[in-house]
């Protein structure tokens, strides 16, 4: 058996392409750079679904209202769709589950009707404490 017909490993290849050529020779350079391109889109997702998932939590609101007297004012809030009665102390009951950020309390007043802004901020309760509230108006006492 003869090996005189063989390829030699030293010869340039004449079978192989420039590009698969071009592609051989620099393969660790193009494994090194799509390792990295690897580990930047892993780590913008991962980034990116930890803060949706921090944003979507919801967060809680609670508190009392009163008068300039000090007396507690009975009457209904509501955030949202959802409405809440205020006991005879003025405080309403804890609103869960509010999307976080910007929200209106709305007070119903023989007046109308208050809006407040309130921030409520993910997975916590905001205790906004005792909010004092004309309930007539700005102009009567």
């Amino acid at each position: 058996m003869s090996f005189e017909n063989s390829p030699r490993l030293d010869e340039p290849d004449s079978n192989r392409l420039p590009f698969s050529s071009w592609v051989f020779k620099h393969r660790r350079l193009i494994l090194a750079f799509t390792g990295l391109v690897l580990i930047f889109s892993v780590a913008i997702f991962v980034i990116q679904i930890r803060s949706a998932l921090q944003a979507a939590v919801p967060g809680a609101l609670d508190g009392c209202l009163e008068t300039a007297s000090g007396d507690p004012l009975v009457t209904t809030v509501r955030i949202g769709s959802i409405t809440r009665p205020t006991y005879a102390d003025g405080c309403f009951f804890f609103f869960p589950n509010i999307p976080p950020g910007q929200q209106d309390l709305i007070v119903s007043l023989p007046s109308g009707e208050l809006s407040l802004p309130v921030m409520i901020i993910s997975n916590q309760a905001t205790a906004l404490g005792t909010l004092v509230v004309n309930p007539y108006g700005t102009d009567e006492p």
